[in-house]
């Protein structure tokens, strides 16, 4: 069993397209089935959905059902790392891990950025500087401000402190124990209420109607095109800013019943994280037994 953050699982479970083959069809175009039996799909997704939002849900769905086929069929490869020389640590591949304690599973995301003046010298002299650093690391946690005037004094620096880059952990992917009845209704209720709040005034119901598939937008400074109605972009923003986070929880809950219908450990062999792009943490050990705990 191995493990990967939330941020990488989130990056697989974008990483689908669907195939330009012609005559392409999904084999499961049904994206919900209400509690009443009513039935969302590809060809009636309400109006509440993007095309590429209903892409992305049965491709999801597909994966969920058969990790395998739909890796090999709909998945887009993780882009393989490119050294920017920009950072102290070149950009790699991401990793899985061996044990869920991992304090590389935990720890923060940080960057060191290279000095602006060690990179103006070229990848030769970022190289010997990288180099360095590593050779001197135990220093730098040691004593930082003995680190950076020996740095200094070596490459005839003036750096008082380096540029860090520091993100939070986003944390293990784990699995929701909820039934699968329980994240129908959860579902139904997010829906109803939405539809029952647009309904409210006439204003807001056509609004609804004619852009809430466009509801990304209501965050952005990008500009509602073709707009047929009498209202202006504020009063259609305005509208979407109440539905899109809505939006999210309801595509969030699809996913999170995709997985427990279909796959409820979400467990894989573990070829395919290889298959991905990704590589054993370094830290953990690269002896892989069992399944894949995503």
């Amino acid at each position: 069993m191995v493990y990967i953050t939330n941020y990488n699982f989130n990056r697989i479970t974008r990483g689908f397209k669907t195939p330009n083959e012609e005559g392409f069809k999904f084999d499961d175009i049904v994206i919900w089935k209400s509690p009443e039996g009513k039935v969302l799909d590809k060809d009636h997704p309400t109006c509440l959905f993007a095309k590429w939002d209903v892409n992305d849900l049965l491709l999801f769905k597909a994966f969920c059902k058969d990790t395998e086929l739909a890796a090999g069929k709909f998945y887009r490869n993780l882009p393989k790392p490119q050294d920017s020389y920009l950072y102290i640590q070149p950009e790699k591949a991401p990793s899985y891990h061996n044990d869920p304690d991992c304090l590389a599973l935990h720890s923060e995301f940080e960057r060191i950025a290279i000095p602006e003046e060690i990179r103006e010298q070229g990848k030769e002299r970022i190289v010997k500087f990288r180099k360095w650093w590593n050779e001197h690391e135990d220093l730098r946690l040691e004593n930082p401000k003995a680190f950076v005037a020996r740095i200094n004094l070596v490459f005839h620096l003036n750096i008082r402190e380096f540029e860090v880059e520091t993100k939070s952990n986003s944390g293990i992917k784990e699995i929701e124990n909820t039934s699968v009845a329980q994240i129908n209704e959860a579902i139904d209720k997010k829906f109803k209420d939405l539809f029952s709040w647009a309904k409210e005034d006439c204003d807001r119901r056509k609004i609804f109607i004619s852009f809430a598939y466009l509801s990304y937008l209501s965050s952005t400074d990008k500009p509602i095109m073709n707009n047929p109605t009498r209202y202006t972009e504020n009063d259609i923003k305005e509208v979407l800013r109440y539905v899109h986070p809505i939006k999210q929880e309801i595509i969030r809950d699809l996913q999170t019943l995709y997985v427990q219908t279909y796959n409820p450990h979400l467990s894989f062999e573990s070829t395919l994280l290889d298959q991905l792009g990704f590589v054993p943490c370094s830290m953990c050990g690269n002896t892989i037994v069992g399944d894949v705990l995503w």
